[in-house]
């Protein structure tokens, strides 16, 4: 794989990687549900562009190993996917 590719790769991950994050913020701070629950989704999305970065790792040579960071990924998106069923459980839904 070219230099530009591994680049190219990195700058993907360190920007969807850190978005997901950034919209769990953005999720704390949110006035209303509905502004909640789309930082969700949007954080969901990241997760899964975050995945799919990760898994061009294997495409490349002298990446470190990130089958950990998929597992860990992997926790995050069932927590995310899990959330609107937790409220609409709780009665926190209208």
């Amino acid at each position: 794989m070219r230099l530009e590719n591994k680049f190219t790769i990195s700058n993907q991950l360190l920007y969807s990687g850190t978005s997901v994050e950034a919209n769990s913020i953005e999720e704390q701070n949110a006035e209303r549900k509905a502004e909640f629950f789309h930082n969700i989704k949007i954080s969901a999305k990241e997760t899964d562009e975050t995945q799919y970065w990760l898994g061009q790792c294997d495409y490349t040579c002298n990446y470190p190993d990130y089958k950990n960071i998929i597992n860990k990924l992997s926790e995050i998106q069932r927590m995310l996917n899990s959330l609107p069923e937790t409220f609409k459980l709780k009665n926190l839904l209208t």
